[in-house]
């Protein structure tokens, strides 16, 4: 197999797994039963219709876009989060209530059981602890930080298209984004994975910038890698970015001849600059931590077998077993607990391949097909309200299914973006995206899954989404520019300079 089809064989299958996942939401999740659902394809359908002409007949400089964007993205998640107020739940109550206690000097919280086992999110209450300490912030304040996170993941969002795609394509993806439902659903959650998307989406971001000096290159190989060990510190799902940037380099190394592999070296240079800036950050905080005496095992994962052990349970399809963790978590030694669950982990992968089969389309099912779950926003409310004429109406369910019209939709343009992405055997950011998506999409065929863990992946895919509506302006809408110059030429140069 010729090294040339590389990066097309890794854009069919995302293909295939966007082809997947559609068919999931339409054909499973709701089987052509809801007419709900269905009409409200055709209604999304025809207002991403009348956005596209509105952008296309209105004409915004970037900078005022830009400006109008942050206000949009960061008025529209203010105004949710001071009309829904959600309190914290589960283990994002637990963190904050310990943020509280070792900003007032006692640290002694995360001394305990789950601090001890996941160590990793002494960074997130670290951050919150800084908050409350200095400003003295209240749940409030956190929520309204989500919204700063979230709109500068929607200006991140707008630049990563203006690089792929035109003025308008981007500016259309950014509005999308701006009032995609699932984020308002997660918005008013006390959780690090708005801070931690944004830094490690910032970091991918800032690797593309170019620079002609070798001073400059180092300086934005190193600022990539630590913008990525931030996010990683955060929520440590940073590995990912880092494992399909190394994928990324190599596939447009192996693309190119060997007079142009010479230019490329630097290139795969440049990668290791930022791995290696990437993986001393993150030791450097971990060891910080522990100096500190905030938590003795640092940033570690002391059950990282834990994600697996829930990862393969089929009775609960790979969500959270509280079974599970009474078998795991009730030895009192890490050797013990170790041994228990790769006992449990053998016994789950022993059976017939028929059932892990069943397991795993089961989990992308729940995972990648599924509605938004509302609780997270909603649970302290009723998830009915009376209304004149209509009488009872479940606004739970309804923005569930609303929500899930505007995902499907989304990852229809999604399809189109990687379509053209495989045409044009595109080496470059878009090759990139798919890349992310499909190295996260795989680990959770593994390991623990909940609905709202895709979040970090929506990011990418929004970006191929950006392609996929600058295929549509170029096909749909005549006289109209789907494309900046700079896509059209073959990547040979822009791909030497990544």
């Amino acid at each position: 197999m010729k090294s040339i089809s590389l990066q097309r064989i890794a854009l069919s299958v995302m293909l295939l797994v966007v082809m997947y996942i559609i068919y999931l939401m339409v054909f499973e999740t709701y089987v052509l039963r809801s007419l709900i659902f269905m009409g409200g394809l055709v209604g999304f359908v025809g207002c991403l219709a009348v956005l596209l002409w509105a952008v296309h007949k209105i004409s915004i400089k970037p900078w005022h876009f830009i400006i109008g964007i942050i206000v949009l993205s960061f008025s529209t998640k203010l105004a949710f989060v001071l009309a829904v107020q959600t309190q914290p739940i589960s283990d994002f109550r637990l963190m904050y209530e310990t943020a509280i206690q070792v900003a007032a000097g006692d640290p002694s919280g995360l001394g305990s059981y789950y601090f001890q086992m996941w160590a990793y999110q002494t960074g997130f209450v670290a951050w919150m602890a800084f908050f409350v300490h200095f400003f003295g912030a209240g749940v409030t304040f956190f929520k309204v930080l989500n919204c700063v996170y979230l709109t500068a993941t929607n200006l991140v969002v707008y630049l990563f298209c203006r690089k792929v795609a035109s003025e308008k394509a981007a500016q259309v993806t950014a509005i999308l984004f701006c009032f995609f439902p699932s984020t308002y659903f997660l918005i008013t959650v006390l959780s690090g994975q708005h801070l931690s998307n944004l830094l490690i989406m910032t970091g991918v971001y800032v690797y593309f910038i170019k620079k002609k000096t070798r001073t400059g290159k180092i300086a934005i190989a190193v600022t990539a890698g630590i913008l990525i060990a931030l996010g990683g510190a955060i929520r440590p799902i940073a590995i990912v970015a880092i494992a399909a940037l190394i994928v990324f380099e190599l596939l447009v190394f192996l693309k190119k001849s060997i007079k142009a592999r010479r230019i490329l070296v630097k290139s795969l240079a440049t990668v290791m600059i930022t791995i290696v800036s990437y993986f001393g950050v993150s030791s450097g905080l971990s060891k910080a931590v522990q100096l500190s005496g905030l938590n003795e095992f640092g940033l570690t994962n002391n059950c990282p077998e834990w994600k697996f052990v829930l990862g393969f349970n089929p009775t609960t399809s790979g969500q959270y077993s509280e079974a599970d963790a009474g078998l795991i978590f009730s030895h009192s030694t890490s050797e013990e607990r170790r041994e228990a669950a790769f006992e449990v982990i053998e016994e789950r992968l022993s059976v017939p391949p028929s059932q892990l089969i069943n397991l795993f389309r089961a989990k992308i099912n729940i995972m990648w097909a599924n509605p938004d779950p509302t609780w997270w926003a909603f649970g302290h409310m009723q998830s009915t309200v009376e209304l004149p004429v209509v009488g009872e109406v479940h606004h739970t369910v309804t923005m569930q299914r609303t929500g899930l019209v505007y995902y499907c939709g989304i990852f229809v343009l999604v399809g189109l973006g990687v379509i053209r992405a495989i045409r044009r055997n595109d080496l470059g950011i878009p090759l990139l995206m798919a890349l992310i998506f499909l190295a996260y999409f795989t680990i959770h065929i593994f390991i623990e899954i909940q609905t709202r863990y895709r979040d970090f992946a929506l990011i990418p895919a929004f970006v191929l989404a950006g392609v996929g509506i600058a295929v549509l302006y170029e096909k749909v809408i005549p006289g109209s520019v789907g494309w900046v110059k700079r896509v059209l030429p073959k990547r040979e140069k822009d791909s030497a300079e990544v």
